[in-house]
């Protein structure tokens, strides 16, 4: 009911949006407004990651934070990060956006950081750094299937040379 169609989102959602003038879907994350004019995309709003990613698929949405909005097409993605900086990715990875909803993961140059923040919400462990969390770029490329079990995503986590121990049942602790 009301004037719009809004939505307050934190975590991941994608959507397929019909156009419609009188009533105007927005999706909000804190300062962040998303204004759907019609279209299929996905918004990566995790509290744990510091930017919120919008990807279109098709269609288009127009990004407001605080005065700057940005209208993206086809293919783009737009990252806002949790100091409101804005940044435009003209050919982002499409298919590494919606992974998740296709049932698998997608790492396309990830860090291992980045990596264990997606498994441990998908698996509901906690992950812990013995040390310093490390911060190299572009470790991880591949997919994982969603419906694998947490032990045989380790085995191949093992397999990149990452060290772990498995404490309490839900926690990881990844070591040097």
């Amino acid at each position: 009911t009301g004037s719009q169609r809004k939505v307050t989102i934190s975590g991941q959602a994608y959507f397929e949006i019909a156009r419609n003038e009188d009533l105007p879907f927005v999706v909000q994350k804190g300062a962040l407004s998303i204004q759907v004019l019609g279209t299929h995309f996905n918004v990566n709003a995790y509290d744990d990651e510091s930017t919120v990613k919008t990807t279109l698929l098709e269609g288009s949405v127009k990004v407001v934070q605080g005065n700057h909005s940005t209208l993206i097409t086809p293919g783009q993605q737009i990252q806002v990060a949790q100091s409101g900086t804005v940044r435009l990715i003209k050919n982002a990875d499409l298919e590494e956006a919606v992974a998740w909803k296709n049932g698998f993961f997608k790492f396309n140059r990830s860090d291992l950081p980045s990596v264990m923040r997606q498994l441990s919400r998908w698996y509901n462990v906690e992950v812990k750094y013995d040390g310093v969390a490390p911060t190299t770029e572009g470790d991880f490329k591949g997919e994982i299937g969603r419906d694998l079990t947490l032990a045989q995503v380790l085995k191949v986590l093992e397999q990149t040379r990452v060290h772990f121990r498995i404490e309490e049942d839900r926690r990881i602790v990844i070591h040097q």
